[in-house]
């Protein structure tokens, strides 16, 4: 007599983003997002600016981490930008970053690549992509 086993296959749902609990929130990262709710519409502030207000002036990729981790939509993380004049980065892409500026009527002057690709060209000139620079 052969008994066949049967494979069970549990299917791997993936959770929604779902919004940042303050509770489970560092106090640096509640610092940021306080500071960051209190930027106006239509206004933007430099990472560095944002650390500054918290007290630490070589805080800003602490401070682009903290608003990485964030999922709550009532935090305007759009309206933290790079000092060299580039948007920065954006938990939810960097497109969709530049739209949200422009809805808010915050010029954009010629836009720099976000791409990795492009930069370390530029800094790494005899690296191939295929080596994965």
């Amino acid at each position: 007599m052969i008994i066949w086993q049967q494979k069970v296959y549990s299917v791997r749902k993936f959770k929604k983003k779902q919004p940042t609990n303050i509770s489970r929130v560092s106090k640096f990262s509640n610092g940021v997002y306080s500071v960051v709710k209190k930027i106006p519409r239509g206004k933007v502030l430099t990472y560095g600016e944002v650390a500054q207000k918290l007290g630490g002036k070589n805080l800003a990729r602490a401070v682009g981490n903290a608003l990485n981790k964030n999922r709550d939509k009532l935090i305007p993380c759009h309206r933290v930008v790079r000092s060299d004049g580039r948007v920065g980065g954006f938990n939810f892409g960097t497109a969709r970053k530049i739209k949200l500026l422009k809805k808010e009527n915050i010029k954009i002057k010629g836009i720099k690549p976000q791409s990795r690709a492009l930069d370390s060209k530029k800094e790494y000139p005899n690296r191939s992509r295929a080596a994965g620079y």
